[in-house]
């Protein structure tokens, strides 16, 4: 990707756009409205549209002019003490008398052609506020290292850059692009005096700001001749900017889904309980016949038919672990469990302002949380619990988790029967019958996509020794029992234990569920008109400005003192007040990667 500045420069160049004197001044000022202005083709490039005055002068001087250009990382006020006392984040101001150039601070690196650089280590910026302030700014830095670039040239052109910048000035898009420019840091927020009581219960305000960059160049001679929309060019970048906070709203959601879905399986249990005792008495009924059907020696009789264990078994893991999973669509992301939001804001910013690139190629001063923002973040987060069009979200995977809970709920029954033989003296346990009966309750209702139950049958003759002449028929027995008790089983009682289980069980959950449905519906509503005060209480609070310029409407606050004919460009802007007085910044108000160019003047 090409850098987006001017190079240093040692001559003004095209001698088509210089006006030689006052007696070709009108044929000069026709050709300067011919002469075609070229913009870059960064994403962020802001073209000007100042008006200046119009007047004679000599352009074609490659000194005579005075020129100025600065660079600052950062700028602004922490509770309303100035960060520009503050040694180490003056950044860099660089002048030109018209025939040389001078630095302040003096140990800038010099890079020829009147360029200079005044690094600054993103995580000393802390250190140097609180040793000059005795404040601390909330402020988790990255690591690496921001430029502070100046350059002013005696022929009235100048360059101030900040942030992820080359050694010519030019904001670092190959850096930006590649992943190698560093963070700004992570500001919280919710740390600033008196700001935690105007939240309310929002807490963990922060902004995790990306990269940032910006560039102001001004052509002085071009501006005096034919005013600042062809003579200043200034570029700024955002590369990442995330809000996070915790939410009440959030929160309440959270309890009351979290209440939901226990009331839901507390009714499931309850009602499991109720199916398992219609069950063992379905399973002994059942059997019974079947077995007794199969005797047909007077002297074998049936016993009892017991039911040895019966168990429902309902796993709630899929289920509790929805509430657990964070809630994304790469933008916005919920977190039920710690009620905590984050926003993408150059992801959600361009797609309301419908920018291709996020943060950056916006208009000078807009506002990062405005109303338009706001509104597309709560909708976001909507349609994250709940899409009605396309019945996608949390609620509907709830709904649909519950249901397919049932339905994979495990059914094992384990039944045993005792044949008796009746000898000439005594009564004998002739046969040992036993049955198992495994599957879920989709399987016995036979849903699509479950295995049908599995059914085993064993039979053991007991007492051999003493059966005599009823060994024959016992053993005939036997192998009936192994050969068609399996197949009756399967063909009668197997259907009336899915009927139970239909009826019992499958459609009492199906209104539990719908139950639990109804109340998280009314539930979402309450939370997304919470989460909406919330965010509007935000932006009452903080203010979030990308490509903030002080000369542009509504013409906010310079990053720090500026002259009349001085650019300034700020990357991003954050003001944060105590909800005490209107439209001041009291708590925070800095300034990320500003610079200015000009007054630059013959």
């Amino acid at each position: 990707m090409p850098e987006l500045a001017r190079t240093p420069r040692t001559s003004r160049g095209s001698i088509a756009r210089r006006m030689l004197s006052a007696a070709v001044a009108a044929t000069g000022l026709v050709a300067a409205m011919l002469v075609p202005v070229v913009a870059t083709d960064a994403a962020w490039n802001d073209s000007e549209w100042v008006n200046g005055a119009i007047g004679t002068l000599d352009c074609s001087a490659t000194e005579g002019f005075t020129s100025q250009a600065t660079g600052r990382v950062l700028s602004g006020s922490l509770l309303g003490e100035s960060l520009d006392p503050v040694a180490g984040l003056s950044g860099i101001v660089v002048t030109n008398d018209g025939a040389t150039s001078s630095v302040q601070p003096a140990s800038s690196t010099a890079l020829g052609a009147d360029a200079y650089n005044s690094p600054i280590a993103l995580n000393a910026i802390g250190g140097l506020v609180s040793a000059g302030l005795g404040l601390t700014l909330p402020l988790e830095t990255g690591t690496g290292v921001y430029a502070q670039y100046g350059q002013a040239l005696p022929d009235g052109v100048s360059t101030g850059a900040s942030g992820v910048v080359t050694d010519q000035g030019a904001i670092d898009a190959d850096a930006v692009q590649a992943g190698t420019a560093p963070s700004m840091g992570t500001f919280q927020l919710s740390q600033l005096p008196g700001l935690g009581a105007a939240l309310g219960g929002i807490a963990d305000l922060s902004l995790e700001v990306g990269a940032v960059a910006s560039s102001a160049t001004v052509d002085g001679c071009e501006e005096q001749w034919s005013g600042a929309a062809n003579a200043v060019q200034r570029d700024y970048l955002v590369a990442g900017l995330d809000l996070g906070f915790e939410s009440p709203a959030v929160a309440a959601l959270s309890a009351t889904a979290d209440t939901a879905v226990g009331t839901l399986l507390t009714g499931l249990n309850t009602t499991v309980g109720t199916v398992e005792g219609l069950l063992r008495t379905a399973v002994i009924n059942g059997l019974t016949p079947l077995l007794a059907g199969l005797i047909d020696n007077a002297a074998l009789s049936l016993g009892t038919v017991t039911v040895d264990s019966l168990e429902i078994t309902l796993d709630p893991t899929s289920l509790n672990a929805l509430l657990d999973a964070p809630l994304t669509d790469g933008v916005v992301s919920v977190d039920l469990t710690s009620g905590t939001v984050s926003v993408d804001l150059a992801a959600l910013v361009g797609d309301v302002y419908q920018s291709s690139d996020g943060l950056n190629g916006l208009a000078p001063n807009t506002s990062v949380l405005s109303s338009q923002v706001m509104t597309a973040l709560v909708e976001r987060v909507g349609l994250l619990l709940r899409d009605p069009a396309t019945q996608t979200g949390l609620l509907y995977d709830l709904e649909r988790a519950a249901a397919k809970m049932v339905l994979d709920a495990s059914v094992a029954i384990e039944a045993s029967a005792i044949v008796r033989a009746q000898l000439t003296l005594i009564t004998v346990d002739a046969v040992d019958v036993g049955v198992t009966i495994d599957g879920n309750v989709g399987g016995f209702l036979g849903t699509p996509g479950y295995p049908a139950p599995d059914v085993d049958v064993t039979a053991a003759v007991l007492n051999s020794g003493l059966l005599g002449l009823l060994l024959a028929p016992v053993n005939a027995l036997v192998a009936s029992i192994l050969t068609s008790l399996e197949p009756l089983i399967v063909s009668t009682l197997l259907p009336s234990l899915a009927t139970i289980l239909q009826n019992s069980l499958v459609t009492p959950a199906t209104g539990l569920i719908g139950t639990m449905t109804t109340t998280l519906v009314s539930a979402v509503t309450t939370a997304l008109g919470a989460l909406d005060g919330e965010l509007d209480l935000v932006s009452q609070l903080v203010a979030v400005t990308v490509n903030s310029q002080p000369d542009q409407p509504p013409q906010p606050a310079p990053p720090y003192a500026i002259a009349d004919g001085e650019y300034a460009v700020s990357a991003l802007r954050i003001g944060v007040v105590d909800g005490t007085t209107a439209g001041a910044a009291s708590l925070l108000n800095a300034f990320l990667a500003s610079s200015t160019a000009g007054p630059n003047a013959s």
